[in-house]
């Protein structure tokens, strides 16, 4: 069974912005620490693993408002679904 995101909802998203800056933020965070941080690649492993696991829990919080972020405060449930998968 396919779901779909309500009309407004897909008006908000529709460009699927954050399928397109998430790869280049993560290139440039790989640029950052092997080319200006001269990090070494077990820390640039560890870096873009913790980027990329903070980033796919996070972006719930930009995509669940059609302000700001902290305009409207999450539910407790939705802080313990993110919060409580982190390892």
């Amino acid at each position: 069974m396919r779901r779909h995101l309500p009309t407004d909802l897909q008006s908000s998203c529709s460009g699927g912005e954050l399928g397109r800056i998430s790869p280049v933020a993560a290139f440039g965070l790989f640029c950052l620490g092997d080319r200006l941080y001269h990090l070494d690649r077990a820390q640039i492993q560890t870096l873009m693993y913790l980027m990329l696991s903070v980033a796919g829990h996070l972006t719930i919080f930009p995509t669940r408002t059609r302000g700001p972020v902290w305009s409207i405060r999450p539910a407790r449930i939705l802080l313990l679904a993110v919060f409580g998968t982190r390892r």
